[in-house]
């Protein structure tokens, strides 16, 4: 079986002048890499991390602002046997420390500090090393670097997720994962050898890194890296004069684009666009209908999560699309529904909806979660893994998205678990208890909500609101910010004390509250 490093080797083992990536930034200036030369980029990093004392296992976390550095530096750490995780450059300082806690971090490499960086740092001391960029492209030696020979089961990178109930949890993959992505790319995606392809989605995502950072490169396809805010009348362009093949983004990147007039998309030449792929949430009925009238192309769905490693459930190019649907399972995946007893539903029983499942074995199941053997554990029963997720089953096999097993929230493909943000609000003087829930939001499919019980004497304001809103987007991200805030005098809980997350839920879709 194929590591990732092995892989690599094989990409590369002779001399590719050809474009492997294209950079674009907010104005759609363009930066181009060939092969040769982002090879030449990462073994010259990979000596000089070498040099500086990063070693074969460490947790290596990348807080990088540009590309094509986020890549370089992940393929540098992977060859040297490292275990790279990317962060996301908005985390506040609380998220930064549980993601350094929870993923053992051993050594952190930044381009730009920040004060949330130095907060996180100081309240990390298991953090071995940290470096900045500049000093190890000062410090890289010319020649001499050496690739580590990992097997398959060894950890080849981390990613997060994020706990309904507790702290974010670090997913490590193997090595082994390489063919499974490179199969997947080719069967699923379509992406052939020199075509040009577009994944969206941020490296520190799972689909960032399996998509983007790793299978265009893998598989020799020439990948686009748009560095800017979204913005339509960028996206519409890039697209078009970029020649893109094959386009994998989310709903809510769809959505932004639905909501230009119909009449801007015939200015533009999307001829050589093959196929677009969604993930990340359900891809809607409307999103896929006005994919069909205006661009004229299929948008097929896809589903996968940080522990699947990649593509599991998928619309392909040629079946029959149900809209509003999944897929079918891809790639060779067996999935099952459970009933809460965690038995499989019969395929016989297909207006039944069940605990979304995969049986055991699938070769890009995900290694461990980093120093929880416990928590690993208790995402398997019997012979399956449980995804969190609930989803029905029609005649045809096509599995259909219906919610979360548990509270997580997606907010614009973020997942957040209200836990964290729960923490940070009732910090504050003012709040004596919370529970944060999601609500329906048209463009960024779940809205964060907060549902407060303030101190005695605390009133409800503006200011209120607005420090509260603060200080979740410092010490988190600004999309973990709640958008509502609802006041009440208690929350529901059950007789052990837990809050009734989702009768909060149905009151807010349900009834109007009062909001501050």
């Amino acid at each position: 079986m194929k590591t990732l490093v092995s892989a690599w080797q094989d990409r590369f083992e002779k001399p590719d002048a050809g474009v492997i990536l294209r950079v674009f930034d907010g104005r759609l200036a363009e930066t181009t890499f060939t092969a040769n030369e982002f090879k030449s980029a990462v073994e010259r990093i990979a000596g000089g991390l070498k040099d500086a004392g990063v070693r074969k296992g460490d947790h290596v976390f990348l807080s990088l602002t540009s590309e094509p550095e986020m890549t370089v530096y992940f393929w540098a750490s992977v060859l040297i046997g490292a275990v790279p995780c990317l962060l996301f450059t908005d985390y506040g300082a609380d998220a930064l420390s549980v993601r350094f806690r929870s993923g053992a971090a051993d050594v952190l490499i930044l381009d730009q500090d920040s004060p949330a960086l130095s907060t996180a740092i100081d309240a990390s001391p298991g953090l071995r090393m940290v470096l900045r960029t500049e000093d190890i492209k000062a410090a890289m030696p010319g020649s001499g670097f050496e690739p580590a020979a990992p097997g398959p089961d060894d950890p080849a990178f981390m990613i997060f997720t994020s706990g309904s109930t507790g702290f974010p949890k670090a997913v490590l993959h193997r090595q082994g994962i390489a063919e499974p992505i490179l199969r997947s790319m080719k069967n699923v995606l379509g992406v052939q050898p020199g075509e040009t392809y577009w994944c969206t989605a941020h490296p520190a995502w799972i689909t960032g890194t399996v998509y983007s950072v790793i299978g265009p490169i893998l598989g020799s396809a020439v990948s686009i890296r748009y560095t800017g805010a979204f913005h339509a009348k960028r996206w519409l362009p890039l697209l078009g004069s970029a020649g893109v093949s094959t386009f994998y983004t989310a709903p809510s990147a769809l959505r932004g684009l639905m909501r230009m007039d119909d009449a801007f998309f015939a200015a533009f030449e999307l001829e050589r666009l093959r196929a677009i792929f969604s993930v990340g949430e359900p891809l809607s009925e409307a999103v896929y209908e006005w994919g069909r009238r205006v661009l004229g192309r299929t948008i097929y769905d896809t589903w996968f999560q940080s522990e699947a490693g990649t593509i599991r459930i998928a619309n392909l190019p040629g079946d029959e699309i149900r809209p509003g649907w999944m897929g079918r399972a891809a790639d060779d995946s067996e999935v099952a529904l459970l009933d809460d007893e965690l038995v499989p539903l019969p395929d016989n029983s297909p207006a039944r909806v069940g605990k979304l499942a995969l049986r055991c074995g699938w070769d890009s199941a995900f290694l461990s979660y980093a120093g929880r053997a416990d928590l690993t554990v208790s995402k398997f029963s019997g012979e399956y893994y449980l995804s969190g997720d609930l989803a029905a089953r029609d005649e045809q096999g096509r599995f259909k998205f219906i919610g979360r097993d548990d509270d997580i929230i997606n907010t614009s493909g973020h997942l957040l678990g209200p836990f964290e943000v729960e923490s940070v609000l009732t910090a504050d003087a003012s709040v004596a208890d919370a529970a944060v829930v999601s609500v329906p939001d048209p463009l960024v499919f779940e809205a964060v909500a907060a549902v407060l019980v303030l101190k005695e004497g605390a009133a409800w304001s503006e200011e209120l609101e607005l420090r509260l809103k603060k200080a979740v987007t410092a010490a988190i991200a600004p999309y973990a910010a709640p958008k509502r805030f609802i006041v009440v005098d208690a929350l529901p809980r059950n007789d052990a004390g837990k809050i009734l997350r989702r009768q909060l839920r149905e009151n807010l879709r349900n009834e109007k509250s009062e909001e501050g």
